[in-house]
């Protein structure tokens, strides 16, 4: 393959398995489909513990400090794999400078891998995602819409055998209403929105006058955290709700603007 192919495949999947149908639902992936925060709880607990062994500070000392460093190094609404990684970096060299210490590079280097390796994980799939998707796929187009890297994307993807599912499957480096718009634009299907970022999902969808369903989760990153600029979207705590909410509001009648 070459370079222009896998740019191009990088945006977007095309299974031409699945029949269209005048309506779509566009799913987001990680915490919508998958537990991705449960995996980066996971490694930010280990965080904390070998912090605590180090320096004697405790888990919400140690968390304050590396999202401010994972917020700040986020610059722009790129993603970027390293962002992560770095911010365990970060927050060491933080409390050594704190402390008085110097870093020692090969504690430096075992924080770095200790960041990469939430990559490596793959997320257990959510309560009722493969229900949900079954009882959709055959009367509505479903859509993937996914933020990260393709590699690490595509690897959660084929672990649960998702694209079967979708009828397109866009990995993108970037989520807004104008990266939202480019894909749905000149479409005359009717589009309605399922994630659990209100920043970087239901806004973007709102902001486009799409219907949204927001699926709530325990853990809400700062980074995703925005005002809702419209009622036009329900809120649901699991993916049996979101189900329900879509066959009511979305496939069995028109939303109401």
């Amino acid at each position: 393959m070459n370079s222009k192919d896998s740019d191009a495949e990088l945006f977007t999947h095309l299974n031409e398995n699945i029949r269209f149908t005048n309506k779509t639902v566009i799913f987001d992936l990680d915490d919508t489909l998958i537990d991705t925060a449960n995996c980066y709880e996971k490694v930010l607990k280990e965080l904390c513990s070998r912090m605590k062994n180090i320096f004697s500070v405790e888990a919400d000392e140690v968390l304050a400090v590396q999202e401010k460093f994972d917020s700040e190094f986020w610059k722009t609404a790129v993603f970027d794999a390293e962002r992560f990684p770095k911010s365990f970096t970060a927050t060491y060299k933080h409390f050594c400078k704190l402390f008085n210490k110097m870093p020692n590079e090969k504690i430096e280097k075992e924080f770095e891998d200790l960041g990469w390796s939430v990559y490596k994980m793959i997320p257990d799939l959510k309560n009722g995602a493969l229900e949900l998707l079954e009882a959709l796929k055959s009367s509505v187009e479903l859509w993937l819409y996914t933020l990260g890297d393709e590699s690490i994307q595509r690897s959660k993807i084929e672990r649960h055998s998702l694209g079967n599912y979708f009828q397109h499957i866009h990995i993108v480096p970037s989520k807004s209403k104008d990266v939202l718009k480019s894909l749905i634009n000149g479409s005359s299907k009717m589009f309605a929105m399922v994630g659990d970022s209100l920043r970087f999902e239901i806004n973007p969808a709102l902001e486009l006058g799409l219907f949204a369903v927001h699926v709530k989760n325990n853990y809400e990153w700062k980074l995703q955290k925005a005002p809702v600029i419209s009622d036009n979207y329900v809120s649901v705590k699991n993916l049996r709700e979101a189900q329900n909410i879509l066959e009511t509001n979305f496939i069995s009648e028109r939303v109401v603007e």
